[in-house]
């Protein structure tokens, strides 16, 4: 066989065999023929809860078309001749979606001959009302004369989607149909139609009708409307809204008709938003309140603001949630305003505007808001002065911590470390110092989030100043905060190590700790130091920080002190550090954790220790660590936390 019929037999068994995708694939007019007629008769027997495998073999083939017309209509004429089949109405309904796609005018004679057969009625006007040839409109005018009931119902609807102008005089005469639901859906087409033709039918038809078709009409004239102003013809479209604006139609048509009037007349729009506020007329107040977010004039937005005091609490409420927005600054002052309401949802919408409308003159407002409030008002004033954006906002609050109360000045301190005003630890540093404990205390806590390396030496003379062991404990914090943000943990070790020997009793307890955590040699070393030291204060503080040390350093000596101390609880305090030091020293070094292990155990006195020596040494992912665990496996004692540990140990080395 020759090379290019072996190619093409290839395709041609790839084409049958399996599913197709948007890829067009190199077949023959003949093979073509063939692989639509094969998934058709398998289409032909489908039924709705079988398989959908043909259906979409076929769609995907059909979709591998679309760049190729030819090909297209061969497959419409074997589509037309399916529908013209014995085969099942779910196999037909599918063969009309896929003609609603590439259908053309060869179609619609045969869609149009299923209009009246129930089973098939749906999908062929589906199909019609999509094809774009005006074929398909003329075929659909022509069915609604003699269709009747859902039949009539639903061709109706398909030229309302077709938007099909020349359908309105035919429709005009459905209005008033004994059959409700044709008049109904006859009112809609219409209002879909949206021309100037349609709009006339319409605007008699509210004359015509009364009751729930009344309403239909409304709604009709409604949509009708806006196509009318999609299509240019503003004048008309405006005209139209006015009537249905009038007083006396519902209230959802009248606020459908004011964004009408609105969309249709750009350069009055915002005289006849701010009218409606000014009406007072509850039907339509609220959407206007609402459109206010759309004007752009400074001056007819300051306008606007001006009728808050006004408006209800609830419309207060309303406008200063639309006027939340950076592009209506010129309301600030009306917000500013407000905010000083004797009502605490009003209050609360005018916090939330200020974010985007404030500049620094909201600063002491909000401030106060927040000293004087709690529950949500206060979570709105803190949260505003967090955002509040604007150049001067920042040296405003600065500014303000020099006159303000202590009540006013803890909410400028938490708001420099909300909006991390790194410019402001200047001032913290100050205010660090104040004669009030709360301020002093709020101060370390934002030095802690906002101060610079360039800080670190101010924060530890605060810390070794510092009053009371809270206000120490929260100086640790602030130290340790921005060494760690700044990457200087350990030049900072280092600084407080060379200040150890100058501090006094409680400051070399703070330090201590802070050493602990910070770590480094020079902690190590420090810490170490300590331990001798005659003040039996000072050397638990010294043990306690050598047992929570960060890294694998004082190992030994905690070793030495698990098994020397003279106090039992300092041995035991030891000996837990050590074992804390298993993982740590794992991690790089299996071998010396193993070791390690085995020390702690001979250094351990308690079953409680020794628990933890088992479950330090799971997490040594080491085969030489199991061998460690298993003589422990049967002790009576530690049997059950030895297993435990084996079994999470041999599923560590097994992903490893």
């Amino acid at each position: 066989m020759r090379l290019w019929k072996k190619l093409a037999l290839c395709i041609l068994t790839v084409a049958i065999s399996g599913p197709f995708t948007h890829k067009a694939y190199a077949v023959t007019a003949k093979e073509q023929e063939q692989i639509v007629s094969r998934l058709l008769d398998k289409v032909g027997d489908y039924d709705y809860g079988s398989s959908r495998a043909p259906l979409t073999e076929l769609s995907d083939f059909v979709r591998s078309r679309y760049e190729d017309p030819e090909a297209l209509k061969k497959i419409e004429q074997k589509f037309m001749a399916f529908l013209r089949s014995p085969a099942t109405a779910a196999g037909k309904q599918f063969v009309c979606r896929q003609l609603s796609i590439i259908g053309t005018k060869e179609s619609v004679g045969t869609l149009a001959a299923m209009l009246n057969n129930p089973a098939m009625s749906d999908m062929a006007r589906y199909a019609l009302e999509r094809i774009p040839d005006e074929a398909a409109g003329d075929a659909l005018r022509r069915s609604v004369r003699f269709a009747y009931g859902k039949a009539k119902v639903g061709v109706i609807t398909s030229l309302g989607v077709r938007r099909d102008a020349k359908s309105v005089p035919v429709l005009a005469g459905f209005i008033t149909n004994s059959d409700e639901q044709v008049a109904r859906a006859t009112l809609a087409a219409l209002g879909q139609i949206g021309n100037s033709e349609a709009a006339k039918v319409l605007s008699e038809a509210r004359e015509k009708v009364s009751g729930d078709l009344k309403r239909a009409a409304l709604d009709a004239y409604l949509v009708c409307a806006g196509g009318v102003l999609a299509g240019g013809d503003w004048s008309q479209a405006l005209s139209m809204y006015r009537e249905l604006f009038k007083k006396g139609n519902p209230a959802t048509i009248r606020t459908g008709a004011l964004l009408g009037m609105v969309s249709a007349d750009q350069k009055k729009a915002a005289t006849i938003i701010i009218d409606a506020i000014k009406s007072g007329d509850k039907d339509v107040q609220p959407a206007a309140i609402a459109m206010v977010r759309s004007i752009s004039d400074p001056g007819r937005i300051k306008t606007a603001a001006g009728l808050l005091p006004k408006l209800s609490t609830a419309g207060q409420v309303q406008l200063l949630t639309a006027l939340n927005s950076p592009g209506h600054v010129a309301a600030r002052q009306v917000v500013i305003n407000a905010a000083k309401s004797d009502n605490a949802d009003v209050r609360i919408a005018a916090f939330k505007t200020l974010v985007a409308v404030g500049d620094e003159s909201a600063v002491g407002i909000l401030a106060k808001a927040a000293t004087q409030t709690s529950g949500a008002e206060q979570d709105a004033a803190r949260n505003s002065l967090c955002r509040l954006s604007g150049a001067k906002v920042d040296k405003a609050i600065i500014d303000a911590l020099a006159k303000a109360d202590t009540g006013v000045k803890i909410e400028l301190i938490r708001a420099i470390s909300s909006r991390n005003m790194t410019g402001g630890a200047r001032a913290l540093l100050k205010t660090a110092k104040d004669a009030n404990k709360k301020v002093r205390i709020e101060s370390l806590r934002a030095l802690g989030d906002v101060a610079g390396g360039g800080q670190i030496e101010a924060l530890i003379d605060l810390l070794a100043n510092a009053t009371d062991s809270t206000e120490q404990k929260e100086a640790e914090k602030a130290v340790v905060n921005v060494a760690q943000r700044t990457g200087r943990q350990e030049a900072v070790a280092s600084q407080i190590a060379r200040s150890y020997s100058a501090a006094s009793g409680q400051t070399r307890i703070s330090y201590l700790r802070l050493l602990s955590t910070l770590g480094g040699p020079d902690a190590a070393e420090t810490i170490s130091k300590a331990l001798v030291d005659d003040n039996d204060e000072i050397k638990d503080a010294a043990i306690r920080a050598l047992s929570a040390f960060p890294s694998g350093e004082p190992a030994s000596k905690l070793l030495e002190l698990a098994q020397t101390a003279e106090s039992q609880s300092h041995r035991i305090i030891a000996l837990r550090g050590y074992i804390r030091l298993i993982a740590i020293v794992g991690a790089n070094s299996p071998k010396k954790a193993i070791k390690m292990c085995n020390s702690a155990m001979a250094a351990a006195t308690r079953i409680e220790e020794k628990k933890q020596v088992l479950s330090a040494a799971s997490q040594i992912v080491s085969p030489d660590a199991l061998k460690f665990l298993e003589p422990y496996l049967k002790d009576n004692d530690l049997g059950a936390e030895a297993k435990a540990a084996h079994k999470k140990l041999s599923g560590l080395i097994k992903e490893k």
